[in-house]
């Protein structure tokens, strides 16, 4: 199953990359353009969101220094790495050596030092797709895949604490993540990834407390860059049914009470970098116009699309 998944995913990647798009498709709702931070909400001017090829503060100021562009130009990569700051931002967690290692960067002390290495302590072959830190930022959560000498591959989910290093494999029970991405819910109870669902069965909620998947009932289709509402009884997450087909913001209840489309009409699938108690942000494109990603905020209940324009677009020239 799992070698599906990922061949799956692979795929996808492929056929978007040549899909030719078409450009009747309206944003709904329509978003409402915002043409400086002042109309922002204070907590939101103080988030940031790795764009333009720095780390930015919504507000539109850089930040300085800007810890994931040295990273890049650290450790000589091209895109931006699989990372993630604490909650408490004192620490940078990271994964380099060819999806390998986990390292860690503490940005008060400009210590770093690795934490793990999957190949020593899971599998030889075992590959790094996401990472993230518990509530508490005691330790690091982390997606690993690997595959047996018959070929079968693996998932599973597990955590490495900061401080002894001691490693726990969770045996996350029928896990089936089909590609990287994970949050862990604000009280720790629950952990979200992403995943390309092959039947009707959407499983890609884990219950941290069971060590098992749970599944809401949402139609078949692909699933990235899900993230809790602080409510930890809600998530945001990007959707599409498959590559022909535009994509949405959905939010649904994780007891499958409630699945609700916020946005519809996006080109690919959106990232959503940002969720608090009322809004969340995320990035996309339209499809008037291709070539260029724009931010955006809209309530949690589905009301006010907005657009920062005066943060400008994120434009590619090989689309």
């Amino acid at each position: 199953m799992q070698k599906k998944l990922l061949l799956l995913l692979g795929l996808i990647l492929f056929l978007t990359s040549c899909t030719t798009y078409p450009k009747d498709i309206p944003l709904e709702p329509t978003p409402r353009e915002i043409n400086s931070p002042k109309e922002l909400s204070e907590r939101l001017a103080s988030e940031y969101i790795y764009w333009q090829n720095h780390l930015t503060y919504l507000d539109g100021t850089p930040v300085t220094p800007d810890p994931v562009t040295q990273l890049i130009n650290d450790l000589q990569i091209t895109s931006v790495p699989i990372s993630k700051f604490s909650h408490n931002g004192r620490y940078l967690v990271y994964v380099h050596k060819v999806f390998s290692t986990i390292g860690l960067w503490d940005l008060e002390t400009n210590e770093r030092r690795d934490l793990i290495n999957t190949k020593e302590e899971v599998a030889d072959n075992a590959t790094i797709g996401a990472v993230t830190f518990s509530p508490n930022d005691d330790k690091v959560f982390f997606y690993v895949t690997w595959h047996s000498d018959d070929g079968t591959m693996y998932a599973d989910v597990a955590t490495i604490d900061i401080a002894t290093g001691n490693i726990e494999q969770l045996n996350i029970t029928y896990f089936q993540a089909g590609f990287y991405g994970l949050e862990i819910s604000s009280d720790g109870k629950w952990a979200v990834t992403n995943t390309i669902t092959p039947d009707n069965l959407v499983c890609f909620l884990i219950n941290l407390e069971t060590h098992q998947v749970e599944c809401l009932n949402i139609k078949k289709g692909t699933y990235t860059s899900s993230k809790f509402a602080l409510d930890n009884t809600h998530i945001v997450y990007s959707y599409t049914k498959d590559v022909a087909s535009p994509s949405s913001i959905m939010l649904s209840k994780i007891d499958g009470a409630k699945n609700k489309v916020l946005v519809s009409g996006l080109v690919r699938l959106a990232r959503i970098p940002i969720v608090t108690n009322d809004e969340f942000v995320f990035i996309g494109r339209e499809y008037n116009d291709l070539v260029c990603a724009h931010v955006y905020v809209m309530n949690l209940d589905g009301s006010d699309l907005r657009k920062l324009s005066y943060l400008g677009g994120e434009c590619s020239s090989n689309e």
